[in-house]
Formats: structure tokens, C-alpha cells, sequence
């Protein structure tokens, strides 16, 4: 019942008139083919300090991946 109000919320949000007011340095990951990503270009275009990377299959290689990006921070 609760994860369906947390979805409205998520589809309801307007993201694209939003995505002007990001400032933090953001961290986008993209997968060939994978249409959950489809978007990842286009919005790093719109955010000031986007990182695009591509999403690696594995999960200790995805930690590497977010670990070097905070730690840059």
C-alpha cells in the first residue's frame, strides 16, 4: 500500500522544470540498451556538474564507481 503512494509521488514529480535548480556536482550512470537510462544524456546537458559514466554489471565494481565519485567530492 505504501510503496504504491512513494510511486505516485515519484511519476507526479515535475523533474524536468526542476532539474535547473541542481547545483550539487550529480553522478548519472548509463547502460546501453537499458531503457531505464534512456534519459541519462539528456539531463546531464541540463544539470551544471553531471558526471556520466557507464553502469558496470557488477556490484563491486559499481561501489568503485560511486566510491571514487564521493571521493572526489
Amino acid at each position: 500500500e505504501h510503496y504504491g503512494d512513494a510511486a505516485n509521488a515519484a511519476f507526479d514529480y515535475p523533474v524536468k522544470e526542476r532539474l535547473d535548480e541542481v547545483h550539487a556536482p550529480t553522478l548519472l550512470l548509463r547502460a546501453e540498451g537499458d531503457p531505464r537510462y534512456q534519459w541519462t544524456e539528456k539531463v546531464a546537458r541540463r544539470l551544471r556538474s553531471a558526471r556520466v559514466t557507464g553502469r558496470p554489471a557488477e556490484p563491486a565494481a559499481r561501489a568503485a564507481v560511486y566510491r571514487e565519485f564521493l571521493d572526489a567530492g
